[in-house]
């Protein structure tokens, strides 16, 4: 707690250190060899622009007065360039006046009624843009200039190739025998042509003389890059330095402001999923982005950098824009967010045919299964608003296995759990590694006999003959004998042993033996079986008792007796 607070004073001066240098640097559209700062009083700088201004209003006033004087003396084919000079030095006089006017008065114009006007949100945009159209324009001026003017030497080369092409034919045609008159219109042609020749020359020699400039200072350019760098990182470089540390701060500061008013010792506390916790926590996330906005904005006007302000400012409208298609989807995540939607934290949800507990609701939130490696998902907000939780029970179980359960599969095949994670579930059995996928997995037939043990059961027949005692002997001795035998093998891993008559079934008196053990015999399920079987046929054995086996009964037919009488 003690460093959060030693960290915020450090950072709240480096905050403070940035915005300094942005408002020392120089504002990059003025010129800072221009003028320098006046040492006497802001009075006297009034005065000295007033007398300056004056001094050019007197002037403009003699420039118009000798304009006059010399339109009328000026003949009448002249009068038009002198009437032009003479409403130009009227404009400025009239600017001059209009600027003496607001030094005097300390920049107070009263207001006029010219009623309400409508607001173009249109040409309020472009007014916005024009510094950033500018700037692009500058940038690519040169690219563009260079482009054109090696369109234009393609024209005039083609344009010369043409012209010599048609002095040729000029040629041929004048050293032919010609009329007097002809021939002496070819040979004005002739020179037409020549003239024209000369002309397009000139213009080639000058759009290749300019193309060779343009791409020498795009050389020089490009051989002095290191100065170019600096000269970024000096300007523009420096003011994205500073936005984006000013930005980090006021995101950092405010991180450890929510700390301190929404810590909480319980992660898992109830307080984190009430409605009023959750409304006032995204609140202050949005206070926290809107506050990192006006950050960046505000570094990027004091510095003066009209270009990134105004892609700042296009930036901002078209996201605005672009939040009319999407704010119905993030209303939802907002709901979900705030623990009002069909999904909620601490409860129960599934998601990929696997259970899965809601440990925390974000712009990521986080599912847990207990009951597996790795068992931690992360989804986006847009996919587990998809999905629909409910309360779970305390005894409901996440996974039907645990890693080192013993399994009873069908056909009576024991298999143990290895590995179990949200992609694969790994067995042994039948002495071989087998993966199975998760989803398939939960939905095999299985019998968990690690989870609270397991009853053996056999059914063991005596034979007929004994039928005097199978009711009343039989399962005692049975009983006695399993729990002898297995409390001999297993010791405490016995539960209870119980024996009783089953059925009197085909060719035998049948006795069910069950045997419940503890999960920690899991692994000895056959054996187990086994050692009834053997148990009962050493009462068998001790007692005297017949075992039956399936016997095969052949029944002969009508005519089998005749056949045999007549073989």
């Amino acid at each position: 707690m003690h460093l959060r607070y030693s960290l915020a004073g450090p950072l709240f001066a480096m905050l403070l250190g940035l915005t300094a240098i942005a408002a020392a640097q120089p504002d990059p559209s003025t010129d800072p060899l221009a003028t320098e700062p006046e040492v006497n009083g802001p009075e006297l700088q009034i005065a000295d622009q007033l007398n300056k201004t004056l001094a050019a209003i007197e002037s403009k006033r003699d420039q118009i007065k000798a304009l006059k004087q010399r339109l009328k003396t000026t003949p009448e084919g002249e009068k038009a360039e002198i009437e032009a000079k003479i409403a130009d030095t009227e404009k400025s006089l009239s600017a001059s006046r209009e600027h003496f006017t607001a030094l005097a008065v300390g920049g107070v114009s009263l207001g006029t009624d010219e009623g309400e006007q409508d607001l173009n949100w249109q040409s309020e945009l472009l007014e916005i843009a024009k510094p950033l159209m500018s700037s692009l324009k500058a940038l690519t001026e040169k690219p563009r200039t260079m482009d054109r003017l090696r369109t234009q030497i393609s024209l005039q080369e083609d344009n010369l190739k043409l012209t010599d092409k048609a002095l040729a034919s000029i040629k041929r045609t004048a050293a032919s025998d010609l009329q007097p008159a002809v021939a002496a219109r070819v040979d004005a042609l002739e020179g037409e042509w020549q003239s024209r020749r000369e002309t397009t020359t000139q213009d080639l020699d000058m759009l290749r003389f300019q193309l060779a400039q343009l791409e020498g200072e795009t050389s020089s350019v490009l051989g002095n890059l290191d100065e170019t760098i600096a000269e970024f990182l000096s300007g523009r470089g420096l003011t994205l330095v500073i936005a984006l540390g000013a930005a980090l701060l006021t995101w950092g500061l405010m991180r450890l402001i929510a700390r301190v008013v929404f810590r909480t010792r319980d992660p898992e506390a109830t307080r984190l999923q009430a409605p009023s916790f959750r409304i006032a926590l995204l609140a202050f996330r949005l206070s926290t982005g809107l506050l990192i906005i006006v950050v960046v904005m505000l570094v990027l006007y004091v510095t003066g950098d009209w270009f990134l302000l105004g892609l700042a400012l296009l930036v901002l409208i078209g996201a605005a824009v672009g939040l009319r298609n999407t704010l119905p989807r993030y209303l939802d995540e907002a709901r979900l967010f705030l623990n009002m939607g069909p999904v909620r934290e601490g409860e129960r949800v599934i998601y990929g045919g696997l259970p899965w507990r809601i440990r925390s609701l974000n712009i990521y939130s986080t599912l847990f299964n207990p009951d597996l490696e790795g068992g931690v998902l992360r989804l986006p907000s847009s996919e587990i608003a998809t999905l629909t939780s409910r309360p779970d029970h305390k005894t409901e179980p996440w996974f039907p296995t645990r890693t080192g359960d013993v399994l009873l599969l069908e056909g009576g095949v024991l298999a143990k759990v290895l590995l179990q994670t949200p992609e694969v579930v790994r067995l042994k059995y039948r002495g071989a590694m087998r993966d199975i996928p998760t989803a398939s997995f939960i939905g095999m037939a299985m019998q968990n006999l690690s989870r609270d043990g397991y009853a053996a059961a056999v059914t063991f027949g005596i034979d007929y003959a004994h039928q005097a005692i199978c009711l009343d002997q039989v399962a005692p001795k049975f009983r006695d004998a399993v729990q002898d035998r297995l409390r001999t093998d297993y010791g405490d891993q016995l539960v209870s042993v119980t024996a009783a008559f089953k059925e009197a079934a085909t060719h035998s008196l049948d006795y069910l033996i069950v045997a419940n053990m503890s999960p920690g015999a899991a692994e000895e399920y056959l054996a187990v079986q086994r050692a009834i079987q053997q148990a009962c046929v050493s009462v068998c054995n001790a007692r005297g008792w017949g075992i039956p086996f399936p016997q095969l009964t052949f029944h002969a037919g009508e005519g089998a007796g005749a056949r045999g009488s007549a073989a």
